[in-house]
């Protein structure tokens, strides 16, 4: 078996079913073809990451990532805008008829297939969920462990949740549930008000996995720097803007929240300490002293001019393909950084970088 031909395989049928998809209206333009490409091309770094955690022996880590790169590419083959239902199972049923019916997939060995399988059907678990389930399987678990980080920890922070974020709140939700703001020239208070969420509330760093705390650490650093910058477009500090969110009505922003958000102020330096998330103590210490001073920053100004790069993009890709082609002609320095990120991130080009952080 070539394991090469296999997975250009499985990828070249993913694009086929994607374009299908979206050419009749069935995809999210948040969570298109690139969300699938990401995952297949960092779960074999991750898996292999989990592997040796495990203490599994050098010679299988080739087949590890073979499994978790098929396994990533294949795993929202079914995937669709709107869903009443989980999408693994179906996934999972789909992989299985390409398998029996497709000659270069069928190549793949059975043990390796069975577990790709049970992986596709279940990767919508999350991470506590996903370790009870495999147990002491730790070939199997390596991989599933790699498909929940890759699918959840990577797409919901760092430089890819900056791209999604901008254009799903920032013009999206604007004529839905984000009424109260006008688009696109308050798109950057809809993006604060759901960062806001994200950081105190759903995605918090604290509540990821140890062993992948480096990882985490980085990719919301940069989240804080771009919080930063949007809070100084506002005018407004974390608790100030709480407090203006929770009066607007801001769809899932709770007393609870605001009142959270009042208490930790994770941008005052004090909550996260500089031996466990060197990063984001960093990153908020130079924003902090970035503030001493002046009139509007590069910060600032750059947070609301990167919302409406993708806020008045028709897609994400069709800006990040702009900037492609057009590179940083704002000038802006920090609004060029996060485009750079965000390209880095979806060429591939981030993976050295954050394999280098996740010890071995």
């Amino acid at each position: 078996m070539e394991k090469e031909a296999v997975v250009e395989r499985i990828r070249a049928i993913v694009h086929d079913e994607f374009d299908r998809k979206r050419a009749e209206g069935r995809l999210s333009l948040v969570h298109d073809i690139d969300h699938v490409e990401a995952v297949g091309t960092y779960a074999p770094v991750l898996a292999r990451f989990f592997a040796s955690r495990a203490g599994i022996p050098e010679q299988h880590m080739e087949d590890i990532e073979f499994d978790a790169a098929v396994a990533g590419w294949a795993h929202d083959l079914v995937r669709e805008a709107t869903e009443t239902e989980p999408h693994g199972p179906a996934g999972g049923k789909k992989f299985l008829e390409l398998y029996k019916t497709d000659d270069v997939l069928r190549q793949i060995p059975e043990i390796d297939f069975y577990l790709m399988l049970k992986v596709i059907e279940n990767h919508e678990l999350n991470f506590a969920d996903t370790v009870e389930m495999y147990g002491s399987d730790r070939f199997a678990l390596a991989v599933a462990e790699a498909i929940c980080v890759a699918d959840k920890v990577l797409e919901a922070s760092g430089h890819r949740v900056l791209e999604r974020r901008a254009f799903f709140a920032g013009k999206e939700r604007m004529k839905k549930d984000l009424t109260m703001f006008q688009y696109p020239e308050e798109s950057f208070l809809s993006v604060l008000g759901e960062s806001l969420i994200r950081l105190y509330q759903k995605s918090r760093a604290d509540t990821y996995p140890g062993e992948i705390r480096p990882l985490v650490d980085m990719l919301h650093a940069t989240q804080y720097d771009f919080v930063t910058g949007l809070l100084a477009r506002a005018g407004m500090s974390e608790a100030e803007a709480a407090d203006f969110f929770l009066k607007k009505g801001f769809p899932k922003f709770t007393d609870e929240l605001a009142k959270r958000v009042a208490e930790e102020q994770h941008l005052g330096g004090q909550f996260f300490s500089e031996a466990e998330y060197p990063r984001i103590a960093g990153a908020i210490k130079e924003a902090g002293d970035s503030r001493e001073g002046s009139s509007p920053s590069d910060r600032a100004v750059s947070s609301d001019v990167f919302v409406r790069y993708f806020a008045e993009s028709e897609t994400p890709t069709s800006a990040v393909r702009r900037y492609e082609s057009d590179g940083n002609l704002t000038g802006l320095e920090w609004f060029g950084s996060w485009m750079d990120g965000v390209l880095a991130y979806r060429s591939g080009a981030f993976r050295e970088r954050f394999a280098k952080l996740i010890p071995r």
